[in-house]
Order: C-alpha cells, then structure tokens, then sequence
C-alpha cells in the first residue's frame, strides 16, 4: 500500500471494511481528520469529521466497524459512531476523563460495552523515595 495521505507520523487508524476494503482515519491538524480509502495504488479521501474544539491536539486515533475514536491530549475522547464505514454524525460524543491532574494522557479505546478506556502514564514516588513513571489503564 502506499503512504498516507498527511504528514509522517500523524494519529491514524485503519479499518477493514465488509467488502474487502480499505479505509483509513488520518489525522491532519487543527484537530481534523479525513477518511480515505484505498483506490488500487493510491488514496481517495472520503469524508472528514473534525474535532469541535480547533485547539484539540488530536493524540491517538482508533477505529472499530461501529465507531471512529479520537483521543486528545488533554484525555478527552471524542467518538463517531459509523455505518458503512463512514461516520454517521457532524458532531461526536464528547468523553472526559473523571480525573486528570498530574496525568500524561497517551491514548484510549473503545470497550466493548462502549465506554473509554484510556492509557496514562503519571510519576510516582517508588520505595526508596526515587520517582519512576508508571502507566495506568482508566475505565
């Protein structure tokens, strides 16, 4: 396959698609991301969705056949359901962390029963006093 579309290292996400297909979910700034399919040896983008709040730094991207999932970095989640692939709202389902003082928010998925979960990662005192930094899964 060829590159995607964007610049190297963005947050994206691929999804097979019942036909066989290809479609991946790229971020491209300013808490944008498009949907592009896989046209024989090149991409064709789709659809975009973008992000409600523009100073959103868009994280991590996930996607399922039912849902298209942006992480951002201050560990809110913004969520698409999909049909077909494509997202089926303009505006997605916000998600907020309960608690995030002191936290390094790295991504999030979508669990099964459809909440968030996220990975963290915060510095911790270890026995001995030194600080070391540990991740965490939130729920």
């Amino acid at each position: 396959a060829p590159p995607l579309p964007g610049a190297t290292g963005a947050p994206a996400a691929l999804l097979e698609l019942g036909d066989g297909g290809v479609r991946a979910a790229v971020a491209v700034g300013g808490g944008s991301l498009a949907l592009f399919d896989l046209d024989g040896d090149a991409w064709a983008q789709v659809a975009a969705v973008r992000v409600p709040h523009a100073d959103a730094e868009v994280t991590a991207v996930g996607a399922t056949p039912g849902r298209l999932l942006v992480s951002a970095a201050g560990g809110g989640a913004y969520h698409w359901p999909l049909l077909g692939g494509l997202p089926m709202d303009e505006l997605p389902a916000h998600d907020l962390p309960v608690s995030g003082a002191g936290r390094a928010w790295q991504g999030a998925c979508a669990h099964e029963d459809g909440k968030v979960v996220r990975l963290a990662s915060t510095w911790q005192r270890a026995s001995g006093g030194a600080k070391e930094l540990r991740a965490e899964l939130l729920l």
